[in-house]
C-alpha cells in the first residue's frame, strides 16, 4: 500500500520546477520516502529530489515501488 497526503505548497513547488524541465518522471516510494528522478527529452539534464516521510501529513508505503507519471497533465 502506498498513501501520501500533503498540503505542503514546498511539493507543488518541487514538481512545478521539474516540470519545466521534464514532462516525464519516476517516483521511486518506499518506506524512506519518494525519490523522485527525470531527465529532460534533449538529456542535457537530470533532476533527482528526495523527499522524507516527515514532509508529509500523512504517508505509508508498506511495498516498495516505482511509479511513472505525466507532469504535462498537472
Amino acid at each position: 500500500m502506498f498513501e501520501a497526503k500533503t498540503n505542503n505548497t514546498l511539493f507543488k513547488s518541487i514538481v512545478d520546477a521539474i516540470k519545466e524541465t521534464s514532462t516525464n518522471v519516476t517516483w521511486i516510494c518506499s518506506s524512506q520516502g519518494i525519490s523522485i528522478s527525470s531527465i529532460n527529452a534533449a538529456y542535457t539534464s537530470f533532476c533527482i529530489v528526495a523527499m522524507k516521510p516527515d514532509m508529509f501529513d500523512n504517508y505509508e508505503c508498506t511495498k516498495p515501488c516505482a511509479l511513472g507519471v505525466s507532469l504535462n497533465r498537472y
